[in-house]
C-alpha cells in the first residue's frame, strides 16, 4: 500500500512539473540571434543561441528548444563574435528575402542583414551563419 502511494505522489509531482518557455528578455547574458526574413508574406524564422549551446526557435511569442550545441563550441562562437570583425562590419544590404545575424550584448547590439543570393557577402559573416545554420538543421 505505501508503495502504491509513493508512486502516485511522485507520478503527480512529475506530470505538475513543466518546464518554464524561454524568455530572451529576461537573460541578461549575451546572445546571438539568426534567421530568415522578407517575401511576399513578410514572414520570420528567428532563432537564438545561449552560452551555455541551446538554440530557440521563436514560436508566436515564444521560444522552444530546436538544439543543442556543445557549451564549448558555443563559447567559442561568442569568442569569435566579440573579438573579430563579424559584427562590427555594419552590413545592411536586405533583400526580397533575407537572412540575418545579431550579436546581442548589454551594452549594445550589432546587427547584420544581407540578401540570401548577395554574391559580394563578406566571407567571413557567410561562414559564421553557415556553421548557425548547421546547428539546425
Amino acid at each position: 500500500m505505501r508503495v502504491l502511494i509513493f508512486s502516485l505522489f511522485i507520478s503527480a509531482l512529475i506530470m505538475n512539473c513543466k518546464s518554464n518557455p524561454y524568455k530572451p528578455d529576461l537573460d541578461m547574458k549575451e546572445k546571438i540571434y539568426f534567421g530568415s526574413e522578407g517575401g511576399v508574406a513578410g514572414s520570420r524564422s528567428e532563432f537564438i543561441l545561449v552560452k551555455t549551446g541551446q538554440i530557440y526557435k521563436k514560436v508566436d511569442t515564444t521560444y522552444k528548444k530546436v538544439a543543442t550545441l556543445k557549451e564549448n563550441t558555443a563559447l567559442q562562437l561568442f569568442e569569435l563574435a566579440q573579438n573579430s570583425n563579424v559584427f562590427t562590419q555594419g552590413y545592411n544590404e536586405p533583400g526580397n528575402m533575407s537572412q540575418f545575424m545579431e550579436f546581442k550584448t548589454l551594452k549594445n547590439t550589432d546587427r547584420l542583414v544581407w540578401s540570401q543570393n548577395d554574391a559580394s557577402l563578406p566571407k567571413n559573416i557567410k561562414t559564421f551563419y553557415g556553421i548557425l545554420s548547421k546547428a539546425i538543421k
